[in-house]
């Protein structure tokens, strides 16, 4: 599961150089995975407060604690991500240009993407808790999303370059959250 959890977050890269063969917007898109990912950051360390006690909390059937358990998570993440994701948003530019002098130009990608790791990062507690309780299911949704990218991917890509591939990423997300929020 973790190999296809990596190779979801790298594939986009392999596919925007291959498909749209631009390596300009090869450059962009990593400069906006690496200010998009702090998004990331911020759930799988609160998480971490969560992770211990899950098998205890579950093997016990402690499942009320559980719950109260994640819901402070999930405020916790979600209090920080907005405040992220403001930021992010009101300094797109000024952030996209540290990089170089045309990055600025990629923002709405930027901004696709921002709402995309957003998304992702407010689901990150109840992915972390479908390993520990449902790694079957889990291992199918990392699959589906897998082959959602590769295949939104190379048609969006084509489609609409730089701006396809973040939209093809934005879809990935939408499923994984949807099913991850009703398992």
């Amino acid at each position: 599961t973790q190999l296809i959890f990596n190779l979801i977050w790298t594939i986009d890269l392999f596919i925007l150089e291959v498909v749209h063969n631009s390596n300009m917007d090869v450059g962009y898109y990593a400069a906006m995975l690496v200010l998009t990912n702090i998004l990331l950051i911020i759930p799988s360390a609160v998480t971490t407060l969560l992770v211990p006690n899950i098998s205890s909390m579950i093997s016990k059937g402690r499942f009320d604690e559980l719950q109260q358990n994640i819901n402070l998570v999930n405020s916790i993440n979600i209090l920080i991500l907005t405040l992220l994701l403001i930021i992010l948003l009101i300094f797109s530019d000024t952030l996209l240009l540290v990089f170089g002098k045309w990055y600025n130009s990629a923002e709405v990608p930027f901004i696709i993407l921002c709402f995309t790791y957003y998304l992702a990062s407010i689901f990150v507690p109840g992915g972390k808790l479908l390993t520990f309780t449902e790694t079957g299911k889990q291992f199918i949704i990392s699959i589906t999303e897998l082959l959602i990218v590769i295949i939104c991917g190379i048609v969006l890509t084509l489609l609409w370059g730089l701006t396809g591939m973040a939209l093809s990423v934005l879809v990935s997300i939408l499923f994984k959250s949807l099913i991850t929020y009703i398992i």
